[in-house]
């Protein structure tokens, strides 16, 4: 978090000062000229921790949608979507800050996603692309309603403050007055309907996304390694594109099969390793006084140096030296390519079941790969695996297509989804400086009229709706924000 916000100062600082730099005296005439052409060229203003840019470029693109009839279905259906949004967002709020306030941080409805504490820093860029993507259609829609009303832009603009991007649109508030209040609800809805389709359009597209890639990736042939962290110890073992096929002869397909392999050897009992009873005379058996204990119930009965070999405990049918349960000291990499029991009898012929003699948290896990080097042991708390490396479904179908794109696109897609989304439920909540404002004073103006005659009455009742949403808004905001610093002390 501090890492972020060192960055973010440092960033702003640089802006400020330079901007400031270009317009002293000691600067070359001709320079300061350029600089502030390009800046009022570009509509470009700076101010501490906020850059804004406004144009009134591209205004011929939002009036090709006036008197449109297409248009104006299109946003009739966002009225509705939006007023039914505008209903439903104060019953989530209201659930929302119930939960919130129980203590109940497994069902927490609302949750402010902070860069540097619940946001990785990998993702930020996810999260800034998400946020410029979807101001800019949300604006796009108020804009194309606007003109489709026969309303005047002005012109639109976006904008950076601190770390969060947006976008504005300027309507001519003279036409926007002289509307009736069912016009300016499309309008205002036009926003939130618009970020609603775009994130049903981006889950859509991640559904499909397996059939969109098929040319390029396969998938169903194991879980392929994207990367792995700097601390993995698998490093030189695995290396990107690797295909992991097998974990304990549990048949990996995919990332959720790993998984769920991963996840069954942290379940399951310890498992054994049928060892023919010709092959154990071989070896020097141990009596449980002759081993030394190890840490959470393990025991050693290998000699010191030895870097491959294990200690294993043998549980057989007919007890070789009258030993209930010798120990003898094998080499693991030969162990675990057998057969897996859990008793003598579930060996064929003349065998014994061997089990590690390892820590009760610890696990003896092989792991199959396609690379030319040997199977992974790994010797550890299974679920210590998934930090282990970073795995994914596509496996790239030529050198040339990159192995990280479809990580990247479904990555994009799911921020996509969810905070375009959010976007469109939260920014119609009945409170002030939201669309919700000029939604609730447009319904109350379209349907309370004939109930209440008052222009002062009305204004009064938009007011305290207005409030208590604000209040409702503030306060499920204020509970998240506590929630999200005590789950991350």
């Amino acid at each position: 978090m501090l890492n972020f916000v060192g960055h973010v100062a440092v960033f702003w600082l640089l802006v400020y000062v330079v901007d400031k730099c270009m317009s002293l005296p000691v600067i070359a005439r001709r320079v300061r000229a350029v600089y502030g052409a390009a800046k009022e060229a570009a509509g470009i203003s700076i101010s501490p921790c906020y850059i804004k840019l406004y144009t009134t470029r591209f205004n011929w693109l939002f009036a090709k949608a006036e008197g449109s009839r297409v248009a104006r279905i299109w946003f009739g259906c966002g009225t509705l979507f939006g007023v039914l949004l505008f209903f439903s967002s104060v019953m989530l709020l209201c659930v929302a800050l119930y939960k919130g306030s129980v203590g109940k941080d497994d069902e927490q409805v609302l949750t402010p996603v902070m860069p540097g504490l619940n946001l990785p820093t990998s993702d930020v860029p996810y999260y800034l692309t998400t946020l410029i993507v979807s101001a800019l259609f949300h604006e796009a829609g108020h804009a194309l309603a606007a003109a489709c009303e026969m309303v005047r832009i002005n012109g639109w603009g976006m904008f950076l403050l601190l770390v969060y991007p947006g976008a504005y649109v300027e309507l001519h508030p003279d036409h926007l007055a002289l509307i009736s209040a069912q016009r300016q609800l499309r309008i205002y809805c036009a926003g939130v309907w618009h970020n609603l389709v775009l994130a049903l359009c981006g889950l859509a597209v991640f559904f499909l996304l397996p059939t969109l890639l098929l040319p390029f990736y396969s998938r169903g042939t194991g879980a392929v390694v994207l990367y792995l962290p700097e601390d993995s110890i698998f490093s030189e073992q695995l290396s990107p594109s690797t295909v992991i096929s097998d974990v304990n002869m549990c048949p990996v397909f995919s990332t959720d099969d790993w998984f769920n392999c991963v996840q069954k050897q942290a379940h399951a009992p310890l498992t054994g390793y049928c060892m023919p009873t010709a092959i154990l005379k071989q070896y020097h058996l141990y009596s449980y006084a002759d081993t030394a204990a190890l840490q959470e119930g393990g025991r050693g009965c290998c000699p010191d140096g030895t870097q491959s070999d294990l200690c294993f405990h043998m549980l057989s049918n007919s007890p070789i030296m009258n030993m209930s349960t010798p120990y003898l000291c094998l080499a693991a990499r030969a162990v675990v390519t057998r057969q897996l029991c859990s008793h003598p009898r579930d060996c064929k012929g003349p065998a014994a079941c061997v089990f590690p003699s390892i820590p009760s948290s610890s696990r003896l896990i092989r792991i199959r790969h396609n690379s030319h080097n040997r199977d992974i042991l790994y010797l550890g708390e299974a679920r210590g695996l998934y930090s282990t490396v970073v795995l994914g479904d596509y496996n790239p179908r030529s050198s040339y297509v990159p192995l990280l794109l479809p990580i990247i696109i479904s990555t994009q897609l799911l921020y996509l989804v969810s905070l375009s989304g959010a976007f469109a439920l939260l920014n119609v909540v009945p409170a002030y400086a939201l669309d919700g404002q000029w939604v609730t004073i447009a319904l109350v103006e379209a349907w309370l009229e004939p109930c209440i005659k008052s222009q002062k009455q009305r204004t009064l009742f938009c007011n305290c709706v207005l409030f208590m949403g604000t209040f409702l808004l503030a306060a499920n905001v204020i509970v998240s924000i506590i929630n999200l610093v005590i789950n991350n002390r």
